[in-house]
């Protein structure tokens, strides 16, 4: 099967989980696991890993440590959200990430590894950090056959992906434990009024955050 490479021509179009708030004030519910619409070319804000010289179809390629940032989200606003759902969307969208989950390992652009679409122009990316499949499409003229052993890497990817999210909960959810008994009551009274799952989330992106540029 041939599969099309990575260049700025290609896009990000998926539909993610994240927690949404609804509700009338003042009384906020929590929706771990609501769907967002999450759209970003590959020109977007990232970590810049794109060739400088080496084009195809005279659109730069995009290297296998690319990683998109500040990735739009829109929730679908039913049920109606609450006020505090707009600072929680921002966060969202701060915190959000989206790397290809594919990347060819015997062709490389100016050193490194090159990102692959899994057949065609459909490729797949992981998204915000986690086991999360995004879907991509990218048309390109230049083509590659994925080996086992690219196919494999990209099991790992999203392997190591859901462990570092699996981790980040756990810690999350011992932070929040532990700060609830630590502050003082003050501080704590105000920390009582942010919904639990909101800053269980803040938590959990601020340690993956944390893993991901410590590994």
């Amino acid at each position: 099967m041939s599969a099309c490479f990575y260049t700025t021509n290609g896009a990000l179009g998926a539909v993610d989980l994240h927690l949404y708030i609804s509700g009338p004030p003042p009384a906020p519910f929590p929706h771990p696991a609501h769907p967002h619409a999450v759209m970003a070319p590959f020109w977007w804000l990232s970590n810049g890993k794109r060739t400088s010289t080496v084009t195809a179809d005279g659109k730069r390629m995009i290297k296998g440590s690319f990683d998109l940032d500040v990735v739009p989200h829109l929730p679908g606003f039913a049920p109606i959200p609450h006020v505090t759902e707009w600072a929680v969307v921002a966060w969202v969208i701060a915190m959000s990430s989206s790397k290809p989950a594919l990347m060819a390992s015997t062709v490389t652009g100016q050193g490194e590894p090159l990102a692959v679409c899994l057949d065609g122009p459909a490729g797949l990316n992981i998204d915000c950090g986690a086991a999360k499949a995004g879907p991509v499409c990218c048309h390109a003229t230049v083509v590659t056959e994925p080996t086992l052993e690219d196919c494999l890497g990209m099991a790992l990817a999203f392997g190591v992906a859901f462990g570092l999210d699996f981790l980040a909960g756990k810690l999350a959810g011992a932070a929040g434990t532990l700060l609830k008994g630590q502050l003082g009551k003050l501080l704590a009274k105000m920390l009582e009024q942010i919904p639990e799952a909101m800053r269980k989330t803040v938590l959990k992106d601020l340690i993956k955050r944390i893993l991901k540029f410590g590994l």
